[in-house]
């Protein structure tokens, strides 16, 4: 195991033995297969999440539209309970004449 630094015009220059050669290349390539794994599972999480934003602008789309129809049915739920009222005063009218007759 050696590591050299010995000047080379007016610069130092690093060399490495056979061992530290292959601890740098065995060092290199776990960096190497780390940063490949970190974006693989990065751009797959990614597209996750494209996915279920375009879910959710769906719902969204949908839930407008909902929406827009919300003052009809106001009016309908309005008319539906005049209607209700109506109904349970010709009853009571009718349970009335009933008990007379």
């Amino acid at each position: 195991m050696t590591v050299e630094i010995e000047p080379h015009d007016g610069r130092m220059r690093f060399t490495l033995g056979p061992i530290e050669k292959v601890i740098v290349g065995a060092i290199g390539t776990a960096l190497s297969l780390f940063l490949w794994r970190s974006y693989d599972s990065i751009t797959s999480k990614l597209d996750a999440v494209v996915v279920q934003q375009a879910v959710t602008n769906q719902r969204l789309g949908d839930l407008t539209t909902q929406m827009t129809d919300l003052p009809s049915i106001k009016l309908e739920v309005a008319k539906h309970a005049v209607l209700i009222e109506q109904n349970s005063q010709q009853i009571q009218e009718l349970r009335q004449t009933k008990g007379l007759k």
